[in-house]
């Protein structure tokens, strides 16, 4: 039998169990609950995984950002360094400047005079497309000049001679304004292909990424295109001419800069 105490209390701590708890009281418990089983967890992964993805994808962006930065800034150098080591060699003809521009050379009437290379098959190929189409629209108004020919005189066109000519310092292929001035690389190529109403095929020359995508690439075969071409003999020869064009220069400014020789 249930002592009479205990009876007494019976009533009261039914009501108890059965009475809300207050929230603080509700908390307590619920903190002193386990931790929840793993099949909870596995009701999770989906959740999981979407967010590993979207860290992949995070993650992803940041590297392809950080890749055309890097990418971007490369070849800004090889641009700037392309560009100095232009202007050297444009600069040895300041001197001629005023002659040039007294006189009025074979340019003058020409919305872009060019100065390319007829040995090389890459460039006979383009020039000849080139050519092709300028006889079919009649109205263009563009010179070709081939630096490689026997009778090719470098006094004529500013002179550029044959081994500047050549770009295999970065440059590429040189050409002429109608006011003397001369320009060089992709420059060169979007004048003569809006003369000649192809100008849509520089459009992606306009967009930042690809526009250093498509500089670097020039860069590089400017560089080795006689090698590309096999003409490697050809390409050891210039170089060897630069490179004594090169020490020659600076043999100047180190005179220049003590005085003179004693």
């Amino acid at each position: 039998s249930v002592p009479s105490s205990l009876g007494a209390r019976l009533p009261s701590m039914a009501i108890l169990a059965l009475a809300p708890r207050p929230p603080a009281a509700r908390g307590a418990v619920a903190a002193n609950r386990p931790l929840a089983s793993r099949s909870a967890w596995r009701a999770c992964e989906p959740c999981l995984g979407r967010r590993r993805s979207l860290q992949g994808v995070q993650f992803g962006r940041a590297a392809a950002a950080a890749a055309v930065a890097v990418w971007a800034g490369w070849s800004r150098r090889l641009r700037k360094d392309a560009v100095r080591r232009a202007d050297c060699s444009i600069a040895r003809h300041a001197a001629e400047a005023p002659a040039r521009e007294a006189a009025v050379g074979p340019w003058a009437q020409q919305t872009v005079t060019v100065l390319f290379d007829g040995a090389c098959s890459v460039c006979k190929w383009e020039v000849d497309m080139l050519k092709a189409r300028q006889a079919d629209l009649g109205g263009s108004s563009l010179l070709f000049v081939d630096t490689a020919a026997e009778d090719y005189d470098a006094s004529t066109w500013a002179g550029i001679d044959a081994v500047t000519a050549a770009g295999l310092e970065g440059q590429g292929i040189h050409g002429l304004l109608p006011s003397g001035e001369v320009i060089y690389g992709i420059p060169v190529f979007k004048l003569i292909y809006e003369e000649l109403g192809w100008g849509w095929l520089f459009a992606a020359h306009g967009v930042p990424v690809l526009r250093e995508l498509i500089e670097v690439g020039y860069y590089l075969f400017a560089v080795n295109r006689l090698k590309i071409t096999g003409r490697w003999a050809d390409d050891e020869e210039l170089r060897r001419a630069l490179a004594a064009r090169a020490s020659g220069a600076e043999a100047c400014e180190r005179c220049s800069a003590g005085g003179g020789l004693s």
